[in-house]
C-alpha cells in the first residue's frame, strides 16, 4: 500500500495521505472544480536571478561622481533614482 501526501487550500492549507487511487481521485475532482474557476491569488513562482542582470556594478561613490557631472554639463536629472544609460556612457567617454 502506497500513500501519496496530496496538499491543498480551501481558505487555509491542508495535507492528506491517501492511497494512490484516491489521490488520483482527488486530483480529478479538482481539476474539474479549478478549470471552472478563475485565480485570484497564490503565490508567485520566485526566480533566483537579478532583477536586471545586464546592469553593471558600480564602483563606491561612482554614482554621485557620474549625477554631480551630468548636472556640471547641464543634462537634466534628479537627485535620485537611475541614471539613464546615455548619461552614464557620455561620463566613461569623458573620462
Amino acid at each position: 500500500m502506497s500513500l501519496n501526501s496530496s496538499n491543498f487550500a480551501v481558505g487555509v492549507e491542508y495535507v492528506i495521505d491517501l492511497k494512490d487511487e484516491h489521490a488520483k481521485e482527488l486530483r480529478e475532482t479538482f481539476e474539474y472544480y479549478i478549470a471552472h474557476s478563475t485565480r485570484v491569488g497564490g503565490r508567485k513562482h520566485r526566480t533566483d536571478r537579478p532583477v536586471n542582470p545586464t546592469a553593471p556594478k558600480r564602483a563606491s561613490g561612482e554614482t554621485m561622481k557620474i549625477r554631480a557631472w551630468a548636472i556640471e554639463q547641464g543634462h537634466q536629472l534628479s537627485s535620485r533614482g537611475r541614471i539613464p544609460a546615455e548619461i552614464e556612457q557620455a561620463f566613461h567617454n569623458a573620462h
